[in-house]
């Protein structure tokens, strides 16, 4: 069934991998929306800024297609001031998700994603390509998960953490709100708040940061 849709926060480098998602679905956009930041989206033939919006895009869903959990949160914010209300839950059809997922608001599972039964999906989640996410794991708003990462099961991913690219998290792990665990990395115990991990195992490289990139979400 086709959805008609907007992409908003267009600046970011996910933009064209969303899309190719929306296309794959036989989804139709109706307009791609930069945020306030200032970025040049690339790749886009025709996009507006925040005052070129126009109001018939307001009742459609609205995708957003950026990686970093706190830009995510902010272009959210920025959809929400807008007038946009209807964020869209978008699932590659190559993507493999259990029945007994639960799902929020503004959730995007990327290609070859697998999510496994009992999994608790929080709003504006982001599974990345070929991310794989075991039985009864939580996954809290704004969590982002990198390709090829593997949660086992029972693991908790707090708010606005990321887990890198080909990590693996062990049984029952609890990630902190807003930590990164490294590219690589194996992790074998719970991981505090706002705090990054590598290595294997993974040990605390830096107990003080924001969230990844700089930002909280």
């Amino acid at each position: 069934m086709t959805t008609d849709c907007v992409m908003f926060g267009v600046a970011s480098p996910m933009v064209a991998d969303v899309h190719g998602i929306l296309h794959r679905l036989d989804w139709t956009v109706h307009g791609f929306v930069n945020g306030v930041d200032g970025a040049e989206p690339e790749g886009i033939p025709s996009w507006t800024g925040l005052d070129g919006i126009d109001p018939a895009w307001l009742d459609l869903d609205v995708v957003i297609p950026i990686f970093t959990p706190g830009h995510r949160r902010d272009a959210v914010e920025q959809a929400r001031t807008v007038g946009f209300t209807t964020m869209a839950t978008v699932i590659d059809p190559t993507a493999v998700v259990a029945p007994r997922t639960e799902t929020g608001e503004g959730v995007l599972v990327n290609a070859g994603a697998i999510v496994a039964a009992g999994v608790a999906v929080g709003d504006f989640v982001h599974l990345n390509r070929g991310a794989n996410v075991g039985h009864d794991v939580v996954l809290e708003d704004y969590a982002s998960l990198a390709p090829g990462c593997v949660l086992t099961g029972g693991v908790h991913v707090e708010r606005g953490a990321f887990v890198g690219a080909g990590a693996v998290i062990t049984p029952g792990v609890r990630v902190g709100a807003n930590a990164v665990v490294g590219a690589g990395a194996v992790v074998v115990r719970d991981v505090d708040e706002r705090t990054i991990v590598v290595g294997n195992p993974a040990a605390v490289q830096r107990s003080d940061i924001v969230g990844y990139k700089g930002v909280a979400a």
